[in-house]
């Protein structure tokens, strides 16, 4: 399907210069998108004369770097069709016969538009796609308006005339969990707010959930972040505040524990400012404050814990391996977490706690298994590495 405007710039659907959006036109698409959502699941959008009924399960998007890197690897090779990525939606915007834009905050905004204005144009009689539906010219819109869509990332690349193609400029959008299922409800229609899917809160100003747990690329992304300070402590690179430490010897890598995962997810789940003293697990806490409707993704917020985590050793530095009462108090409690020696699974949960009509505290719980932070224990054993990291 291709839908043609001013005979220059083409949006297509589908299941030069290397440069990425900026963070202001992540949020130009951003916010078109959710504002497009929380029209319709607070029964208020009306297309093309038609008042949609309100939703149930509605999820505000959120940018998602790793899927903006593919679709930013696709924009590059210059595509003059749909990439058919496995388990992503995708929209296409292209512009044809045009020099380079100056301006890529109205090319986010332009392809935004456009994609969700096909709904005024064509009309949207049903709420079930199905292949007359998808085929009428209201593609790119459904995928916009798909309900258990949650993460989008978008790339561009101006590919410069050649051959027979001119000067185009190509704007992919991907999007997960991938819209546009044949049969299936692009909504569920009913009481805004009313049907929660699990791990996720709503902003009832909104009317759109907010999706409060991590995806498999955020709890990589943690899992990274944690093994590279201990492999650079066990190969004795790691220095805090000036002073290089010694290598580890028995350094394990850590693993991503779904059972760990779901019990830091249920002490997230009841916004206690507080540790849980669970017995057998160690844990880390971050708290931070956020705008309610806040765009940031649960990896945002999981990675700047992480981050800050093991900041304290170069905030406070380490003068000690052998982790005393003094030691823990003088505020690395959390980096000797991350890196206490014999650990070997963490499992991390997230929660959006709201305090008032307009603000929320982001929870983050990292549970660890064995726990670290025993008072008189070493927190790692020094002498030579075999490797960067042990493996159970």
């Amino acid at each position: 399907m291709v839908a043609i405007k001013l005979l220059t710039a083409i949006a297509v659907l589908g299941v030069g210069s290397l440069a990425q959006f900026t963070d202001k036109q992540k949020q130009i698409f951003l916010d078109h998108h959710n504002k497009v959502r929380s029209d319709i699941a607070l029964g208020k959008y009306v297309a093309r004369g038609v008042t949609k009924p309100p939703a149930t399960n509605m999820y505000q998007l959120v940018w998602d770097d790793e899927v903006a890197t593919q679709a930013q690897a696709y924009a590059e090779t210059c595509p003059t069709g749909h990439s058919h990525r496995k388990g992503v939606g995708e929209n296409i915007y292209w512009q044809m016969y045009m020099p380079e834009p100056d301006n890529y905050d109205e090319i986010a905004e332009a392809a935004s538009v456009m994609w969700a204005d096909e709904f005024q144009e064509f009309g949207w009689p049903s709420n079930t796609l199905t292949y007359p539906l998808f085929n009428s010219g209201i593609g790119h819109a459904t995928q916009v308006a798909w309900a258990d869509t949650h993460a989008m990332g978008c790339g561009y690349h101006f590919c410069p005339e050649k051959d027979d193609r001119p000067d185009t400029l190509a704007v992919i959008c991907q999007y997960k969990d991938q819209g546009n299922v044949i049969g299936a409800d692009i909504y569920e229609s009913g009481k805004t707010c009313s049907k929660c899917p699990k791990g996720s809160t709503c902003v009832v100003a909104t009317g759109l959930w907010i999706r409060a747990e991590f995806t498999e690329n955020g709890k990589e992304r943690i899992l990274q972040l944690h093994n590279r300070i201990r492999s650079d402590i066990a190969m004795g690179k790691y220095v805090t505040k000036g002073i290089l430490k010694p290598p580890a010897m028995n350094m394990f890598q850590l693993n991503w524990n779904e059972t760990l995962a779901q019990s830091a997810q249920n002490y997230a789940g009841t916004c206690i400012q507080a540790h849980s003293h669970l017995r057998g697990v160690g844990e880390n806490l971050y708290f931070g404050m956020d705008y309610i409707s806040s765009s940031r993704s649960a990896e945002f917020h999981g990675l700047r814990a992480a981050e800050l985590w093991i900041s304290e050793f170069q905030d406070l530095g380490w003068p000690s391996n052998i982790l005393t009462s003094e030691l823990f108090n003088s505020g690395i409690g959390h980096a000797t977490q991350m890196a206490w020696a014999s650990t070997s699974s963490i499992g991390c949960g997230i929660n959006s706690c709201r305090i008032n009509q307009n603000w929320s505290i982001i929870h983050v719980v990292c549970h660890y298994s064995p726990p670290g932070n025993i008072i008189g224990a070493k927190i790692y054993e020094e002498g030579k590495t075999n490797g960067p990291l042990f493996s159970e």
